[in-house]
């Protein structure tokens, strides 16, 4: 998993507008609890195809109000510059899995 902070949004943002496959952005802060992430499980199964960033909200927290983000963990699908899913909170993986499963088929 990558993180697309670091001082500029520029690149990050031109990494998810161009993005030729769907793109999973998780928006995070430093209680986020590793032993609830359900990417561990879903990001294997869509490599390749899906393309995971995440923003560390304590280093890039502009990015927050550019997504509209209110509560911490948030997932975003993002995918043709469209945000097609949100999910907030503790996320089962299924339910993160059939989204990304959708927007990869649209690929």
């Amino acid at each position: 998993m990558s993180n697309p902070s670091g001082g500029s949004n520029d690149g990050f943002e031109r990494r998810i507008m161009e993005s030729a496959i769907p793109v999973l952005l998780t928006f995070r802060n430093e209680n986020f609890d590793e032993a609830t992430n359900p990417l561990g499980e879903v990001e294997p199964e869509f490599e390749g195809r899906v393309t995971f960033l995440t923003v560390d909200v304590r280093d890039d927290d502009a990015c927050l109000h550019n997504y509209g983000v209110v509560s911490l963990p948030t997932y975003l699908v993002v995918k043709d510059c469209y945000i097609r899913d949100v999910f907030v909170g503790d996320v089962p993986a299924t339910r993160l899995r059939s989204a990304l499963e959708v927007a990869a088929q649209r690929a």
